[in-house]
Order: structure tokens, then C-alpha cells, then sequence
């Protein structure tokens, strides 16, 4: 023997009244049942999602084709069009319809129903393999993404790339196209360098002294650093996007010119001194006997 219960929601697709439910007899049944009840009850008072929980426990108990149809008005009510529609397909093909002819009925036309009222948003991504992930689920397909009217917030993903983020706003049955471009994910530089006055230069542009941290587009990045007094220091990397290159370094003092060491001019002092002496002893050499202006030589008898 069945039990029937009516979901008096209101008036049904096709103009007749809303669903009943065939529930066997049994503990199982029993318990079913009364979710079921309880989802009637719930929907009279107008608590939608509060109905929709209790008819999907009964449906678990119990699958029948009564349960489905109502949880698929609940979900459309809800505005969870997509859900709704895979609760018609699933009722359509139980078995027990052959016997409800009505209910398939009914069940066929809000499916129509739903199935005009998703939205459909064309998604154009560059790169084109990158993951679409909508409301946290990825995307069947981004050139068709299915949505139930509101607000949504698309997220695309690819390596070496940072994320694109893209919310919409679709209403029943809207038909739009978006496209969304997603930039390298950037190179970056960390320097530590000592002293701390010293200057760093990324692709010949200051970015700060003694700690700095730098990010821009991979490639070609050429890092100079530099502080007077110190030996400057050059390095040129091939970064890939999304790659962090690290250094800690330490300038070493520059060492003096030649001409200006301290050496160079103590030892040209002491070659200077060296060479007025020498000077001296050759003049004194070259000198007449007596000393005199004349060149003469007197001699004494």
C-alpha cells in the first residue's frame, strides 16, 4: 500500500496542480516520508532552502520522481538554474514514469523552462589553455560557461602567468562574450649588499641601497651595484617569469692608482735626494783646481 503526499507549491507547468508523491511503505519509507512532509509543510510557509533540505533527505531515502520534480522547483525558485535542470534530467529518466505519465509531463516542460532561463557567457583567454575556474569550480568549457543569474566571479590560470580574475553579472537568459588577457607572472631580485650606503641598480635604474627587493618583467636584467670608495660589482641574469634570484654581497675597498699610493711617493722623494747628491758630486768634479773665474794657473817660482 502507498502512501500520498501532496506538495501543494502551486500550480504546475502544464496548469494543473503541483506534484504528489508515491512513497512505499517500511522503516525506510516511513523515515522518508516524513522528510517529505516536512518539505511540504516548509514550502507552504515559503522557507524554500530550508523545503529543498528536507525533500533532498527524503530523496536520498527514496528516489522518486514526485521528490525530484519538487526539488527541482525548490532550486529554481532558489535561482540555482543549473542544479535544477540536472534534477529534471535525472527525473525524466527514472523508470517510474512510464506510470506517471502527468508528472513527465510537467517534468518535460520546466525543463524547457529552466533550460532558457541560464545564462551563457563566452570566455576568450589568452593564453588560450589556460584553467577557467568559476565559483571556485573549473569550467566545463570557457567558450560556454553555464551561469544562473547573478553575480559570478571567473578566475583563469596558467604557468608562468598570474592569475586573471573577471566577475560578472548575468541575468535569466542572457547570452554575453568576455575576454580576459593574463600578464607574465613578474621576475624579482633580493640584494643584500655591505656596505649599506651602497647603491643598486636593476637595468640601469636606481631601486635603493644596502637591502632592496625588485620585481619586473622576466628576460634580460642586469644588476649593478656601486658606492665610492669600493670596487663596483656587475651581474647579468636570464630570468624566467615568476623566478626569484637571491644574493648577499660584500664590495670590497678599491685599491689606490699607482700615482696616488703612498709608496709611489715615498720612493720619489728618496730618488730625488739620491739625484741632487749625484749632481752635487759631478759639478764639484768639474771644477778648475783653484776655484777662479779666469782659468788661470799660477804657479810660484
Amino acid at each position: 500500500m502507498c502512501a500520498t503526499l501532496a506538495f501543494a507549491l502551486g500550480a504546475s507547468p502544464s496548469g494543473g496542480v503541483a506534484w504528489a508523491q508515491a512513497v512505499p511503505e517500511g522503516a525506510t519509507a516511513a523515515e522518508a516520508r516524513s522528510h517529505f512532509e516536512a518539505g511540504v509543510s516548509l514550502s507552504r510557509a515559503q522557507r524554500w532552502a530550508d523545503a529543498l533540505a528536507a525533500f533532498e533527505r527524503a530523496r536520498a531515502l527514496d528516489d522518486q520522481p514526485g521528490t525530484a520534480l519538487n526539488i527541482a522547483v525548490l532550486q529554481r525558485l532558489l535561482g540555482r538554474l543549473v542544479a535544477a535542470r540536472q534534477t529534471l534530467r535525472e527525473c525524466l529518466a527514472m523508470p517510474q514514469l512510464a506510470t506517471e505519465p502527468d508528472l513527465g509531463r510537467d517534468a518535460a516542460l520546466l525543463l524547457a523552462l529552466v533550460s532558457d532561463s541560464i545564462a551563457r557567457v563566452s570566455l576568450s583567454v589568452d593564453p588560450p589553455d589556460a584553467a577557467v575556474i568559476v565559483d571556485g569550480v573549473p569550467a566545463v568549457d570557457p567558450r560556454d560557461i553555464e551561469l544562473d543569474p547573478g553575480e559570478h566571479r571567473l578566475v583563469a590560470r596558467a604557468p608562468d602567468h598570474q592569475d586573471g580574475r573577471l566577475d560578472v553579472s548575468v541575468a535569466a537568459g542572457e547570452r554575453a562574450s568576455r575576454s580576459l588577457r593574463l600578464a607574465l607572472r613578474p621576475a624579482r631580485v633580493a640584494m643584500t649588499v655591505t656596505p649599506r650606503e651602497a647603491e643598486v641598480f636593476v637595468n640601469d635604474r636606481a631601486v635603493g641601497r644596502g637591502a632592496v627587493a625588485w620585481e619586473g618583467p622576466s628576460g634580460a636584467v642586469a644588476v649593478r651595484i656601486g658606492h665610492p670608495g669600493y670596487e663596483s660589482v656587475r651581474r647579468d641574469w636570464m630570468l624566467a617569469p615568476g623566478e626569484l634570484r637571491s644574493e648577499q654581497l660584500a664590495l670590497r675597498a678599491a685599491r689606490s692608482p699607482w700615482y696616488r699610493s703612498g709608496w709611489f711617493w715615498a720612493g720619489a722623494a728618496a730618488v730625488a735626494v739620491a739625484a741632487g747628491v749625484s749632481a752635487a758630486v759631478l759639478v764639484s768634479a768639474e771644477a778648475p783646481p783653484d776655484g777662479g773665474s779666469t782659468g788661470t794657473v799660477l804657479r810660484g817660482p
